[in-house]
């Protein structure tokens, strides 16, 4: 009777102890508001290690001060203090894997969520992510509805 419920709350600990709230800055939300980003798995809450070959699931938290039908989303490695495009306008809305269904609506809670492979060429290092999501109805005009940077780093 005991072992089903020491069994269930055994997998919730591991789990919860996998997707760790990452320590981050935002760095110019303009038309939302950044509510946590958690990384699964992270060993590392102020500067996750990234493995070799593996995925990453990031997970971003945010509320909307704007109604959008379209978003996107940026991703830059910024090494040495140099911008390096990994992910570059991708549709956020377009085909789910974002968790993301259009529009965003002023004023809701979002769950944006994505996976992040660390590819076996990526070099050792450590790196500062730039995670953007952009209202694409306003793209040239930089309405961003979230924007952060994490310390990261890529290991073997």
């Amino acid at each position: 009777m005991y072992l089903p419920s020491l069994a269930i709350l055994v997998c919730c600990i591991i789990s919860m102890a996998a997707c760790v709230d990452i320590k981050y800055k935002d760095c110019g939300s303009q038309v939302g508001k950044l509510e946590k980003v958690e990384v699964f798995p992270c060993d590392n809450p102020a500067a996750c290690r990234l493995h070799h070959n593996k995925s990453y699931t990031i997970n971003v938290t945010f509320t909307a001060a704007e109604t959008t039908s379209q978003s996107f989303d940026t991703l830059y490695g910024i090494i040495k203090g140099i911008k390096v495009p990994f992910i570059s306008d991708h549709d956020a809305c377009k085909g789910g894997l974002s968790g993301l269904k259009c529009p965003i609506e002023s004023g809701k809670q979002y769950r944006f969520t994505t996976s992040l492979p660390i590819k076996q060429f990526y070099p050792n290092l450590k790196i500062v992510a730039e995670w953007k999501l952009v209202d694409a109805e306003s793209y040239k005009n930089g309405n961003i509805i979230f924007c952060f940077k994490a310390a990261l780093e890529i290991v073997k």
